[in-house]
């Protein structure tokens, strides 16, 4: 029968290595990942995907849980946030919080939702003092966390 191309070795071995290195792709994509598999869209993204896309791909509010126990571990006391999800947060491990005003600075530490971060801002100009803080550290991947003295 006609074949477009010439069962060769070489076609052979492209044949099987090709699809073997994409599969070996797909798998490290998943393992790095871990644990954080809805915030995941890609390697292109990097460590910042909130530079990509900020919408509901990356935040759903799925790190609350470990920012109540990154709090607990720094002892903290109280926080200003800006929390976007639906967790009842008078339920979760979060010391006692005061919503996180958009327009006027503050002290102490601030926990923010990138979604509010990147999103609300670019729509009216919101947290914008915040962007000359640098965060102290990045809660899973969708809360930034300050301390500002």
């Amino acid at each position: 029968g006609f074949t477009m191309f010439a069962r060769t070795p070489l076609t052979r071995a492209i044949a099987t290595v090709v699809p073997s290195l994409l599969l070996l792709w797909m798998l490290s994509d998943s393992v790095r990942a871990h644990p954080d598999y809805l915030a995941y869209f890609n390697q292109l993204a990097g460590s910042h995907p909130e530079n990509v896309l900020a919408e509901s791909d990356l935040d759903w509010g799925q790190d609350l849980d470990r920012l109540g126990s990154r709090l607990t571990r720094l002892e903290v006391k109280d926080i200003s946030l800006a929390y976007f999800g639906s967790a009842l947060l008078h339920k979760s491990a979060l010391p006692a919080y005061h919503p996180l005003d958009p327009y006027q600075p503050t002290r102490g530490y601030v926990a923010i939702s990138l979604h509010d971060l990147v999103l609300e801002s670019a729509k009216n100009g919101s947290y914008a003092w915040l962007k000359a803080y640098k965060p102290s550290e990045r809660i899973g991947k969708s809360i930034d966390l300050f301390y500002i003295p």
